[in-house]
């Protein structure tokens, strides 16, 4: 997933130049190429991020079952995240790959500063909903230690810089990506472990085989 992020053309829209730099970002091949390839991997993870989320719920579903819901809101969270991305992804991208696509079709650099602004908000808006996956998921892991300190004192940390998004740039998207690699790591182990402790034995012949009488009545 981390190879996803597409934030379009880096460009600082409060220069004095910037219409003349998006024109030349947006006119370059590369730059069009990148729009189709960021496009179609933002999609895969998009694709990819539900199963983790799947995951993530039935553990806190098992574990914090006693104390409201938190699984539901970890997927919910998760899920808003994942539907705001695939917004951003084709704002992000809809420009390039329109000059890409349509020989006829003329940039506005005006345009594709307004489409920039808002796809970088729309991430910023979207991590909200990490914000909640993550309280949810560090408060009832704590309590119920299903995962390490080392996961849940980072998602307490990340919760809160995940709303300053806009602020902080991709930073607080990088930490949840980083932190989302180890919870996978941990929760795959815990599902092997599990389907271990509860594999059945199998039946010693010895013992359950019914006993066989020979003798003649």
């Amino acid at each position: 997933m981390i190879a996803t992020l597409a934030l379009g053309a880096n460009i600082d829209t409060a220069a004095e130049d910037a219409p003349e730099k998006f024109l030349a970002y947006y006119s370059d091949s590369a730059n069009q190429a990148r729009g189709w390839l960021a496009l179609s991997r933002g999609t895969l993870a998009a694709f990819i991020f539900p199963w983790f989320l799947v995951r993530l719920k039935l553990a806190l579903d098992t574990a914090g079952r006693s104390r409201g819901n938190p699984g539901l809101l970890a997927f919910g969270g998760g899920l808003v995240f994942t539907s705001i991305l695939l917004v951003h992804l084709v704002v992000s991208n809809a420009i390039g790959l329109t000059v890409d696509f349509s020989e006829s079709y003329r940039l506005d650099p005006n345009v594709a500063m307004l489409l920039g602004n808002m796809s970088y908000f729309l991430l910023s808006i979207g991590m909200v909903g990490i914000a909640v996956l993550l309280l949810a998921t560090a408060v009832t892991a704590r309590r119920i230690r299903l995962l390490p300190a080392w996961l849940t004192w980072p998602a307490i940390v990340i919760a809160p810089l995940s709303l300053a998004t806009a602020e902080l740039f991709l930073l607080p998207l990088l930490l949840f990506l980083a932190w989302m690699l180890g919870a996978s790591v941990v929760l795959t182990r815990q599902r092997k472990a599990d389907t271990r402790g509860h594999r059945r034995p199998e039946p010693d012949p010895a013992v359950s085989a019914p006993a066989v009488d020979h003798r003649q009545v």
